[in-house]
This record gives C-alpha cells, sequence and structure tokens, in this order.
C-alpha cells in the first residue's frame, strides 16, 4: 500500500490563511504531520479529492471561487484552475463517484453547480442551477443551500436547501452534462438543513439540520426511466445531549463509516461527537455522546 495523505482546507473570518494543508502518517507516533501549505487562495474551507485531483471552494468578498489542483506523485498539489463566480459563501463541494464531475453549493444564492473536472484537473462549468423557496426563521428567510452529495452510484444529487428546509433531489445527466430537479423532500420548518450522508449501499441518506438539531434518515427511491426518483421519510432524531453544555446547540457535520455500521455527527453548541450505530433496516440506535 503507497504513502496516505490527507488534505485540509481553511476558514478564518478575516480570509487571511492561504492555500491547502498536506499531511502524511507517522505510523510509529500515530499522528498526522503537516509536510506543507500548497496554493495562493485564501479561505478554501471546503475540498473534494478526486484521485489525483482536488477541488476546493473559496468564501471570498462579495463573490467566490472554485480551484482546481493536480496532486503529484508525492502527494503535493498544486493550483491547476481557478474560476470566479459571482455567488457569495461557496459552502460545499462533493466529488463525483465516478470522478467526471464536482459539485458545487452556495448558501449566498442558492445556486447548484456542476463542474467537469479533466484529468489534468483543468475545470469548467457546464451547468448551473438557482433554488427557490424559503423557512420561518432570519437564517432560512431565502433559499440557501449548505451541501451537495452524490448518491454513490453516481445517478442522484442531493442538495441540503436550508432556506427552503427540504432536500432537493436532482438527476446528473451525464449526456447533457446538467442536472434535473426532480423532486423534493421536506422537513420540519425552522430545521435549517445542512450536511448529509448516503450509506455505502446506495439504500439510505441522513441529513443533518442545524438549528433544530435533528438527525433524519430518509429511504432512496431509484427509478431507471426517471419516473420516480425521490426520498421517503422513515425516522427522525434528537441529536441534542440532555446533560449537555448548552441549551441549543448547533448541529454542524456528519460521517458514515465505510462499513455503513456507524455514524457520527458533531454538534458546536455543545461540543461533542455523537455516535449512531446502523440498524440491519437502515435506521439508527444511539450510542452515546462523547465530549
Amino acid at each position: 500500500m503507497g504513502r496516505e495523505y490527507l488534505y485540509c482546507g481553511n476558514w478564518d473570518f478575516k480570509g487571511e490563511l492561504r492555500g491547502i494543508h498536506t499531511y502524511t502518517f507517522d505510523e510509529d507516533k500515530q499522528m498526522a504531520v503537516e509536510t506543507g501549505v500548497h496554493g495562493s487562495m485564501c479561505g478554501q474551507s471546503m475540498i473534494a479529492v478526486m484521485g489525483s485531483r482536488l477541488v476546493s471552494v473559496c468564501e471570498l468578498g462579495k463573490g467566490g471561487f472554485i480551484v482546481s489542483y493536480l496532486i503529484d506523485e508525492d502527494g503535493v498539489p498544486h493550483e491547476k484552475d481557478v474560476i470566479e463566480v459571482e455567488s457569495s459563501k461557496l459552502s460545499y463541494v462533493d466529488a463525483d463517484p465516478l470522478g467526471e464531475y464536482a459539485f458545487v453549493s452556495s448558501m449566498g444564492d442558492a445556486t447548484v453547480r456542476m463542474i467537469s473536472v479533466a484529468e489534468d484537473a483543468s475545470i469548467k462549468i457546464t451547468y448551473e442551477q438557482k433554488l427557490t423557496g424559503h423557512g420561518i426563521s432570519q437564517r432560512a428567510a431565502t433559499a440557501k443551500v449548505h451541501s451537495v452529495k452524490a448518491s454513490v452510484d453516481g445517478k442522484l444529487l442531493f442538495a441540503a436547501n436550508l432556506g427552503a428546509d427540504e432536500i432537493d433531489v436532482f438527476v446528473i445527466d451525464r449526456k447533457e452534462q446538467k442536472l434535473r430537479l426532480v423532486s423534493q423532500a421536506a422537513v420540519d420548518w425552522g430545521m435549517a438543513p445542512r450536511h448529509m450522508a448516503p450509506d455505502p449501499k446506495g439504500e439510505w441518506l441522513y441529513l443533518l439540520t442545524e438549528t433544530g438539531n435533528r438527525l433524519y434518515a430518509f429511504k432512496i427511491h431509484e427509478d431507471e426511466r426517471d419516473e420516480r426518483n425521490e426520498l421517503e421519510l422513515r425516522a427522525a432524531y434528537n441529536v441534542l445531549s440532555m446533560d449537555g453544555k448548552s441549551d441549543g446547540g448547533a448541529a454542524a457535520d456528519i460521517v458514515i463509516t465505510p462499513d455503513g455500521k456507524d455514524l457520527y455527527t458533531t454538534n458546536r453548541g455543545q461540543c461533542n461527537i455523537v455516535h449512531w450505530k446502523v440498524l440491519d433496516s437502515g435506521l439508527l440506535d444511539l450510542e452515546g455522546y462523547y465530549d
């Protein structure tokens, strides 16, 4: 097995931190060791690694930047392309499981973009669509797409529309190089959908909501003829610890293990990690809280 690398973006209020941080693993010390910072752009908060390519998004000023890198044999990312867009608060980038595209979301204007990524890491926007809708809170006064996530088979794209309290479901049309909005799955108003995690089998999608502090389990229904591509809500869970340090909380991220047996959520308000067991049914069972 070759050497493994870890890549980390950065984000700060002043927008002064630059580049992508690269780490290798020290097996003796069982820790990651930083080997360098690469690239000139500030605020590359979210990244997606696609084999020897890496795509990042920057939240800068009134607009934003999409940046691509080509990773050499020593694990060093070299800046390749930069695309400037009018959208503010670019919030997430997800890699296509088939390696052809990257998908980018915007909190500023609720735009979802499809980006072609060539083998040499050159990038081009092939499609973009601005979503609509609104919730009941000030934070959700207009449509805002906090994140996007492709299904594991690369057929669907899910968009967490924080402003509309829903997940928007797209078919990824590779022939036409565009996205087709086919359905929406609503959650309770004021929940603010944030991040998502599909299970490795492609049967379930788990959604974490920011202000509502809820974890939703959706069953994925796919139709080869595109007649019915939708999400069916099966369960909802509270992610807050009753003895936590904060009465509020702000749920942040969600990760599922490669074997699909364990799921973890984080909460910035309570400063904890929540461990869930994924049952054979696809539903979840709370394992515990870790401060």
